[in-house]
């Protein structure tokens, strides 16, 4: 069940405070169908008391696929667009576009994100849109800027601990981090992220920090793991999503030292094998999954993070095949 605590101020304000990784977040809502999605995402997260906030979130429901940042977003600079997302910089903001999931606004000096959510039942006549999934994209992507300026750096990966040991399994979409990564779990392995485990910088070298979000998988994973049948009904050409303590109980842990990283790709062949990346390639291919090139305030401290992630650890090309019951020895073996 989720820590977070919360509470409602008359009639249109859901407001909550918690810790998160040491960074104090305040979350104020105008429509109380919005946080369940937050409650879900920060379940593990300490609650606190009102305190000075680092980060706050300010989310506000609408019905119409509009906000006042609209056409200041517009007439930013676009920074990136895919698949009906827009996001625009422009006077010290970020400015996110997810068109029928709502708009956002960062402000980047102030630790302040403004959003303006879409109520999920106004959208019944638009396209298909997966309103968890996408809804909790939008939150890290907002988040993400505000985390860089506070030392925390998210990375797009899987992470799974064994004896208090990170690893990593990074890739794009369809690589098999995932598969790979429900592979560990299954057996025992803890839980960091699915697909955004967070990055600080320590003595040691790099702690990897648990950001616990949905996990999304395409039906070839739900086939490779019976456990997960009974989640969902009937095929489907999207990814479907699922909480991992539902499946794999007490599974959350806070973080563990990163010690291996490793880039997955579906092997041809059914039998997986790994092959040893040299650090200086480790880190080329390491880059695009972390460092955001627009953000150029925090570019140095975030390669830093990531030249000092491939010094502490080594890294490996994982040619993952069938034989998923093999990979936690062979992977626990590298930590």
């Amino acid at each position: 069940m989720p820590t977070l605590s919360a509470r409602r101020e008359g009639k249109a304000l859901f407001q909550a405070f918690l810790q998160v990784h040491g960074l104090a977040i305040r979350i104020r809502v105008s429509d109380v169908s919005v946080p369940v999605h937050l409650l879900h995402l920060f379940h593990c997260f300490t609650a606190t008391e009102q305190a000075e906030a680092d980060i706050e979130l300010i989310l506000q429901a609408t019905t119409a696929p509009c906000s006042p940042y609209l056409d200041i977003s517009r007439s930013a600079s676009a920074i990136y667009a895919c698949g009906g997302v827009t996001y625009s910089l422009g006077a010290r903001r970020l400015f996110a576009d997810y068109r029928h999931l709502g708009t956002a606004a960062v402000d980047l000096d102030d630790g302040v994100i403004i959003g303006y959510i879409m109520d999920r039942s106004a959208d019944n006549d638009g396209p298909f849109i997966d309103y968890d999934a996408s809804f909790a994209n939008l939150t890290l992507n907002c988040f993400a800027p505000l985390f860089r300026r506070h030392g925390v750096f998210p990375l797009h990966a899987f992470a799974a601990v064994h004896n208090g040991l990170a690893a990593l399994l990074i890739g794009e979409s369809g690589s098999g981090k995932t598969t790979a990564g429900l592979a560990l779990v299954r057996v025992g392995w803890h839980f960091l992220s699915n697909d955004h485990p967070l990055l600080r910088r320590t003595d040691n070298g790099v702690d990897v920090l648990c950001y616990p979000e949905a996990v999304n998988v395409f039906d070839d994973t739900i086939v490779s793991f019976p456990e997960l049948h009974h989640l969902f009904g009937e095929h489907s050409a999207y990814k479907r999503s699922f909480w991992i303590e539902d499946v794999y109980p007490d599974s959350i842990v806070e973080s563990a030292l990163a010690r291996v990283l490793i880039f997955p790709q579906v092997a041809e062949t059914g039998i997986s094998r790994l092959e040893y990346i040299p650090r200086r390639q480790a880190l080329v291919r390491l880059l695009p999954h972390s460092l955001e090139t627009w953000d150029k305030e925090v570019m140095p401290d975030n390669f830093s993070a990531l030249s000092r992630l491939v010094e502490t650890t080594t890294a490996y090309k994982l040619y993952l095949g069938r034989d998923l019951a093999r990979l936690p020895r062979m992977v626990s073996e590298l930590l």
